[in-house]
C-alpha cells in the first residue's frame, strides 16, 4: 500500500502552527526539505515613522492665540500652537527642510527657524522663539523729501531688511508730507530700503534702537538722471 501525503488543514487564527506541522510532515512522510517564507509585520505606525518626523520647540513668553505655521518649500504643511509653558511639537511631517513662523497677538512675527531639517523617525529641536511685544517698539519717525526743492515727496516705500532674517512686516509709506512712522522691535540690526518712481534708491543702515525709543531721520532722493 502506498501512502499519499496531504498538506495539513490549518484553522484561520492558527498560522502560528504552520511552520512545526510541515517540517513534522515532512520527517514523517520523507517529503524532503520544506521552506516557508514568512514576511515581516510590518505595522501601519512603522510605515509613518520610516518617511517623517517630528519638530519640536519652545517659545517665551508663553501667549494665548499663538499661531505656528510649518512650510516647505513655498507650500503650507501644518500648524499647530503652544502648551501653557510655550511648548509645541509637529508630528509625522515628511521628511524635508521647513521653515517656522510664529504669530501672536499683540506680539511682532518670528521668522528665527528658517531651515528645519526633518529626518525620518526622529526628532528636531527647533532653536527658542523669543516673542516680542508691541508695546515695547521703538520707532523710526521721519520724512523723505526731494534733495534738490526740498519738498516732500508722498508715496515713497520703505521697507525694512532685516539682516538676521528674523522679523517680517516692517514697511511704511509716506503721506502727503513725506511723512512716515515704523514700529520695530528693540535692538534690530537691519537696513531701510527707500524706493521712489523717478529717484535713485538708497539703503541706510538702521542703529539698534532701545525699548520704545524713537529716532528721527530726514531722507533726501537723489532725482533718477542725476
Amino acid at each position: 500500500m502506498r501512502l499519499q501525503y496531504k498538506k495539513p488543514v490549518v484553522p484561520l487564527g492558527e498560522t502560528r502552527h504552520v511552520v512545526p506541522l510541515l517540517l513534522i510532515s515532512a520527517l514523517i512522510w520523507g517529503c524532503g526539505d520544506v521552506s516557508v517564507e514568512q514576511e515581516a509585520p510590518e505595522t501601519q505606525n512603522e510605515t509613518i515613522q520610516a518617511k517623517t518626523g517630528n519638530i519640536r520647540g519652545t517659545i517665551t513668553p508663553p501667549v494665548d492665540g499663538t499661531s505656528i505655521n510649518a512650510f516647505r518649500g513655498e507650500g503650507w504643511v501644518a500648524f499647530t500652537t503652544n502648551d501653557e509653558e510655550g511648548n509645541y511639537e509637529f508630528r509625522d511631517l515628511p521628511v524635508g527642510t521647513y521653515a517656522l513662523d510664529v504669530s501672536a497677538p499683540f506680539h511682532f512675527v518670528d521668522l528665527s527657524n528658517r531651515s528645519i531639517e526633518v529626518v525620518a523617525g526622529e526628532v528636531t529641536q527647533a532653536k527658542p522663539v523669543f516673542l516680542r511685544a508691541w508695546e515695547d517698539a521703538a520707532k523710526l519717525v521721519g520724512r523723505v523729501i526731494d534733495a534738490n526743492t526740498k519738498q516732500p515727496l508722498p508715496e515713497v516705500k520703505l521697507f525694512v531688511i532685516c539682516t538676521s532674517r528674523i522679523c517680517t512686516g516692517f514697511s511704511a509709506t509716506s503721506d502727503a508730507q513725506g511723512a512716515f512712522e515704523i514700529r520695530l522691535w528693540p535692538d534690530l540690526q537691519a537696513q531701510l530700503s527707500i524706493e521712489h518712481l523717478g529717484y535713485q534708491p538708497q539703503l541706510i543702515v538702521i542703529e539698534s534702537l532701545g525699548h520704545r525709543n524713537q529716532k528721527t531721520i530726514e531722507i533726501a532722493l537723489v532725482p533718477q538722471n542725476q
